[in-house]
């Protein structure tokens, strides 16, 4: 199951944008330079990232929840899966990632109030670019979450603005800064 930007609307937005902020460093540490182990260095990281996926995966599918392994070897939104409870997945997720090694344990963590400045904004963008593409109606994210998106075939063009906004405006986008 491959997990998209749109399904992160409202209810997995602030998880989403905690694993995002939080996946980061965490990704970068394993592209760092520096002398290879004899294992393998960047081997290791993705082997490392491989295990803590399938640990995340097999957690969330303990606490009833129907996932596929996450791929924390990128920064990827992880999201509620569709017709589950936001709310209780969202603590899954949480108590779940605690559990997982290094940084990684770290990706359930609420951002800091700069964090969760940057990602308001980011959201802010990412509204406004979907309205630009024709969802005149389109929210504004309130607490960094947004309002659940439209169902049907206009729900399918308003997800693939939205993911195209995402790409350009979210939170791991190039060049946000003004």
């Amino acid at each position: 199951m491959t997990t998209h930007a749109t399904t992160v609307r409202r209810t997995g937005f602030r998880t989403a944008v905690a694993a995002l902020a939080l996946l980061t460093p965490a990704l970068l540490a394993g592209c760092a330079s520096g002398p290879d182990t004899a294992s393998g260095g960047a081997d290791t990281s993705a082997a490392d990232a491989r295990s803590a996926s399938a640990q995340l995966g097999s957690c969330l599918r303990d606490a009833g929840f129907d996932v596929d392994d996450p791929d924390l070897s990128e920064v990827v939104v992880i999201a509620a899966p569709k017709g589950s409870d936001p709310d209780a997945y969202e603590k899954a997720f949480s108590t779940c990632a605690a559990t997982l090694p290094g940084e990684f344990g770290e990706i359930g963590q609420a951002p800091d109030a700069d964090e969760a400045a940057a990602l308001q904004k980011s959201g802010l963008k990412v509204a406004q670019c979907v309205r630009d593409k024709g969802f005149s109606d389109f929210a504004d994210p309130v607490g960094g979450e947004f309002a659940p998106g439209r169902t049907g075939p206009e729900g399918e063009a308003e997800a693939l603005a939205f993911d195209a906004c995402w790409t350009e405006f979210g939170p791991d986008a190039s060049g946000d800064d003004e």
